[in-house]
């Protein structure tokens, strides 16, 4: 979503590149539905804080779905509306933009989690949001 082409993680993380942080989810239709999938969404962060995640703060950490066609823009627009309208009293501040390119992390960074589950970030911050996902979204 971002300017810069081929940014870094550097370059996203201070904001000089105007790119999020993101992950691009491949997935087969016949096996997981895209609801499905927006539904993991929404529950392991947070789409009201506007330009953060927590402690995490800057446009980099934005609510961000990039759709890829016309299907998916629809699909996620009517989820945040009734999830706004159910649940967050109007408070999503998601973004919907249509997907242009996807910027693959430095090895570095790529499984950070898998890499690095104990350091503090990953205990604290990613570890409860797994438990969650793997608690309401046993299916997946």
């Amino acid at each position: 979503g971002g300017t810069k082409p081929n940014p870094t993680y550097k370059s996203t993380c201070d904001g000089s590149s105007d790119h999020a942080e993101v992950v691009q989810i491949t997935y087969d239709a016949q096996k997981v539905a895209y609801s499905k999938l927006l539904s993991a969404f929404f529950l392991v962060h947070d789409p009201t804080q506007l330009n953060g995640q927590g402690n995490d703060i800057g446009p980099q950490y934005r609510s961000l779905i990039m759709w890829h066609d016309e299907e998916q823009r629809e699909l996620a627009a009517q989820f945040s509306k009734k999830l706004n309208q159910d649940k967050f009293n109007g408070q999503i501040k998601t973004i919907l933009q249509k997907y242009d390119m996807f910027y693959k992390g430095e090895a570095y960074h790529n499984d950070y989690y898998g890499q690095n589950p104990s350091e503090g970030y990953c205990r604290f911050v990613v570890a409860p949001k797994l438990a969650k996902f793997e608690k309401d979204m046993k299916d997946l």
